[in-house]
């Protein structure tokens, strides 16, 4: 075990609660922030995943526990420890940074290795590797962590799909619902619209004396005459109507010329009449100087 040189000096929050010395490997949950050992924290997790100080919250080993990250502040203040090599005892002076324990360790003539060190050059290969094991290390838990927040978002962008194509059947649903609804009234009116009387003759019963009623009857129906009415039998009333204007008959209704004008303006806006029947009324209208 490596010794600090000065630990009243270390922060106590780069101290590992678990094993309460300086991690060699330090790793800092994301959701706290509280740094461990690697090792003591990943033991601790695998028995229960939950922050050895703060167990409220709960963490996943694979996306929530990462090693401080060269460069940050944590990370800078953890270099700045200065330890002494776990063989000062058998004679090595070493010290120096923490964070350069492993590369002296490898090279120590106290240390396994003996007098049998690596070169300098498999050295520096074996840290590139080590450095470059730790990006990847990193990069994977990064990936993971947005792999898990993606697929939260996509849950929720389905259910929310899911919703709105309810509401989508619902308003089809109710907009079907709207139209029955709207055929059946329009047959309740169609069945209690009063008819046109028949004269002894079969025609309808409209004379110079119902101008009026026959012009309102066209005018709520304008574009779109109901079934039962018969087309040409309120042409035939339309022209007789017309054809009394010049009569001067003694029992001629006060206002028929203009009760017979609003009549002809009523029918060539309806759409009830024939090419034939409209070409011959828009003749009369123009014959009297209506158009």
């Amino acid at each position: 075990m490596v010794v600090v040189v000065r630990l009243e000096e270390v922060p106590k929050d780069l101290i590992c609660a678990i094993c309460m010395s300086v991690p060699l490997k330090p790793k800092k949950l994301r959701q706290c922030g509280h740094v461990f050992c690697d090792e003591c924290i990943q033991e601790s997790l695998a028995h229960q995943r939950q922050c050895p100080v703060l167990d409220r919250r709960s963490c996943n080993p694979a996306t929530d526990v990462k090693a401080l990250r060269e460069g940050s502040l944590g990370y800078r203040i953890w270099s700045t420890i200065e330890i002494k090599c776990d063989h000062h005892e058998a004679g090595c002076s070493w010290r120096g940074s923490i964070s350069d324990y492993f590369a002296h360790r490898n090279l120590c003539r106290q240390g396994p290795f003996g007098g049998d060190r690596r070169s300098r050059s498999d050295q520096r290969l074996i840290d590139n590797l080590e450095t470059e094991k730790i990006l990847l290390s990193e990069r994977v838990e990064d990936v993971v962590f947005e792999n898990g927040r993606l697929r939260a978002e996509l849950e929720r962008i389905s259910t929310e799909l899911l919703q709105r194509q309810r509401e989508v059947e619902e308003l089809k649903s109710t907009n079907q619902q709207m139209k029955v609804k709207e055929g059946e009234i329009f047959n309740a009116m169609m069945t209690i619209l009063q008819l046109p009387k028949e004269n002894s003759k079969g025609g309808y019963d409209y004379s110079r004396h119902s101008v009026v009623k026959l012009t309102k009857l066209i005018c709520q129906h304008l574009e779109n005459k109901p079934d039962n009415i018969k087309a040409n039998k309120i042409y035939e009333c339309v022209t007789k109507i017309y054809g009394d204007l010049d009569k001067n008959h003694f029992d001629e209704p006060a206002f028929l010329y203009m009760d017979v004008r609003m009549l002809f303006g009523v029918c060539l806006a309806s759409t009830w009449f024939s090419d034939n029947q409209r070409r011959q009324l828009s003749r009369l209208a123009g014959d009297k100087g209506w158009l």
